[in-house]
């Protein structure tokens, strides 16, 4: 029989006036790894608040290990026996593996630390997985894969029951995330219990026993081992499934082809890229999928400086790289914070670059004005916001991506554009993505997971240790398995 860890019972909660949970109700078992895909992002923040720490609710109950330790009666300010890992790492670079599990914990009574003593015990707990940590390496020398299995085991060690996982495949390569997964079951079968949110049921549906569906602050359905099919997401009106058509985007691939690249990367060497060449096309979209997480701080570094490589050569529309400023945009993982101005009106940072295209463009009002009356059809009312103060998501992903169709570049480079937003927004990202290409903007996508990009992509181009091991053409993208790709 199953022993129940944590139960959500009818749980309400409001702020300013604003209910973030609506009569939630989830169970979760000793052991069981159970999903949590979170259609819009309303209340998830406070959902898990709630699950790590005892604070104030409107009504409702939360059981742990079949004892209330919360209620709507009075505020109980405990902690429970919850651990998070995500993306922002709570390990201290600086410090040793051992040091991070067994001394910067609660509990930690000793004075004196014997540092063999805890290496011994770092080798047991790593027995199960027939994985090796250095004892005495500083956590921020680790790579992606061991740093996460160090949170991991500190957790375990601090005794928590319950790990929630978040988001882990927007930081994660698909090694590493097939590797995160082998753990999570290891454990799972050893009693811990384990919340794997992630907004991408493709992913939760091979790894979790069971999956609930929230929205809007409660819970949708709670789906079954059978029940994590497809067919089932298909039901939604939104369409979160989506069939990839093999014509569409390839319609003009061939005439394309027969025209100058709108990029051409040559042999290209930095840090850890070694002799990568691409071309890319205009209305093309390219996604470069890095396996082993190579290829994002080099690419990063370079945008940065923009200076010539080491080694090899770009080419922007046939300018060199430091030369071609204005005819290419980058869009960041988290656009709405780095790519505005949250000070500006919605309007200016709009126009931000359209002087790129139109000398003395700030010094003629007109010009506001005609832009004006072009994008309130497309953008609404939210267009004369004084200030990007209070603005939604939604809006600031619209004005990130309007503001490239206004600035109209030959190429867009996006870094992971799904990573830490809702199922919704990702399908207007989708939107706009086809809407670059089909404007004749080449778009180059840097990804370290497959979800949602190839709705938009033409060809996928899978690096490993700073190289291109394998070009797919769309035609074949329905059989793709990402588990095959991780082992290229």
């Amino acid at each position: 029989m199953k022993k129940e860890l944590l139960w959500l019972d009818r749980i309400t909660m409001y702020r300013e006036n604003v209910r973030l949970l609506d009569s939630l109700s989830m169970h979760l078992f000793v052991g069981e790894i159970l999903g949590l895909i979170p259609i819009n992002a309303q209340g998830l923040e406070e959902l898990l608040d709630l699950i790590k720490y005892n604070g104030p609710i409107h009504y409702g109950y939360v059981w742990f290990f079949e004892r209330v330790v919360n209620d709507y009666r009075w505020k109980r300010s405990t902690a429970n026996p919850v651990a998070v890992i995500e993306k922002r790492s709570r390990l201290i670079g600086s410090m040793s593996v051992t040091d991070n599990i067994f001394v910067v914990r609660g509990g930690m009574k000793k004075y004196l630390i014997n540092d063999g003593v805890l290496s011994d015990q770092l080798e047991r707990l790593c027995e199960g997985l027939n994985i090796s940590i250095p004892p005495h390496e500083p956590v921020e020398r680790l790579p992606f894969f061991t740093r996460w299995l160090v949170e991991l085991l500190k957790a375990v060690v601090a005794g928590a029951r319950l790990i929630i996982i978040r988001d882990i495949s927007n930081v994660a390569s698909p090694v590493d995330l097939s590797r995160i997964h082998r753990v999570i079951r290891y454990y799972a079968s050893l009693g811990l219990s384990f919340l794997y949110v992630c907004n991408h049921h493709e992913e939760v549906f091979t790894l979790c026993n069971r999956t609930v569906l929230m929205e809007d602050g409660k819970i949708l359905k709670t789906l079954r081992a059978d029940q994590m099919n497809n067919d089932l997401m298909r039901r939604f009106p939104q369409g979160f499934v989506h069939f990839i058509d093999n014509d569409s985007p390839q319609k003009a691939t061939e005439k394309r082809r027969a025209e100058k690249p709108v990029l051409e990367v040559r042999n290209l060497c930095r840090e850890t890229i070694k002799d990568l060449s691409l071309s890319l096309f205009a209305g093309e979209c390219l996604i470069l999928l890095d396996l082993d997480n190579s290829l994002l701080p080099p690419v990063l570094a370079l945008w940065r400086d923009r200076k010539a490589p080491e080694k090899g050569s770009i080419r922007v529309a046939g300018r060199p790289f430091q030369k071609a400023r204005r005819l290419f945009a980058f869009i960041d993982e988290k656009p709405t914070r780095s790519n505005l101005f949250a000070d500006m009106s919605y309007l200016d940072n709009l126009c931000f670059l359209a002087d790129d295209r139109l000398p003395f463009f700030w010094t003629k009002r007109r010009y506001l004005r005609s832009i004006r009356r072009e994008y309130l059809p497309l953008i609404g009312p939210v267009i004369d916001a004084p200030s990007l103060a209070g603005l939604s998501l939604h809006d600031l992903y619209e004005l990130v991506y309007h503001r490239i169709l206004l600035q109209k570049p030959r190429l867009v480079f996006c870094v992971q554009p799904f990573a830490g937003i809702d199922m919704y927004q990702r399908l207007r990202i989708i939107q706009l993505l086809d809407l670059l290409r089909q404007r004749g903007i080449a778009v180059l996508i840097l990804a370290v997971s497959l979800s949602d990009s190839l709705q938009v992509a033409d060809r996928l181009l899978v690096v490993k240790n700073g190289r291109a091991v394998r070009e797919i053409v769309r035609q074949t993208f329905s059989s793709l398995d990402s588990v095959h790709i991780s082992k290229e």
